[in-house]
């Protein structure tokens, strides 16, 4: 039984690396960041407002490949065999991501996600609002919004490297003032059975 939640390395990414992060994810194409249900996908800016882009670059992965088979291998232990490409999101004042899941709904899928990552590339003085929440494992079951999410300072803190599994309910909240950039990548496997 998993016991953990959530693991992060504070600081896990140096600050002038998520500079050049932030300069080479800006100079990307990008797009309005959408929602996926059953094979469909739908932009609803009521649940999902925020800017993507889609980074396939080596140095970046050279940052985070090694903590996300270290984090899977001493942490949550799960049978991995793919990693995605890394998401570059940009969040603005009013723009949020309300609670979700990043595992795929789709049942026939012969992959799914079950490791999350995200990394903050934004100092937090640039922005407020933006808090990254998570429901517990423990406590909340899907839907149940009632249990106070578990919140931290330090996952804003610029160059945390947080893992998670994928089918923990977590959101970001409304910014209300200035710009968040962070990486989100997920790695993959065979469904839980």
């Amino acid at each position: 039984m998993l016991l953990r939640d959530y693991v992060f390395w504070d600081r896990g990414v140096p600050s002038h690396v998520c500079d050049q992060i932030v300069k080479y994810g800006t100079g990307q194409p990008s797009a309005q960041g959408a929602i996926a249900n059953y094979n469909k996908t739908n932009v609803n800016k009521d649940i999902r407002d925020s800017d993507i882009g889609w980074l396939q670059a080596p140095w970046i992965l050279d940052w985070i490949k090694e903590p996300a088979l270290r984090a899977n291998r001493d942490i949550f232990k799960f049978n991995l065999n793919r990693l995605e490409d890394i998401q570059f999101t940009k969040y603005t004042t009013g723009q949020h991501y309300d609670w979700h899941i990043d595992m795929a709904d789709e049942e026939t899928s012969d992959q799914s996600r079950k490791l999350s990552m995200v990394i903050p590339l934004t100092d937090p003085s640039e922005y407020t609002g933006g808090e990254l929440e998570f429901q517990s494992l423990r406590s909340a079951p899907e839907g149940d919004r009632k249990v106070p999410p578990i919140t931290k300072n330090n996952f804003k803190d610029k160059g945390t490297i947080m893992f998670f599994p994928s089918h923990i309910w977590h959101r970001v909240k409304p910014i209300t003032k200035g710009t968040r950039q962070s990486l989100v990548m997920w790695n993959d496997g065979k469904p839980f059975v």
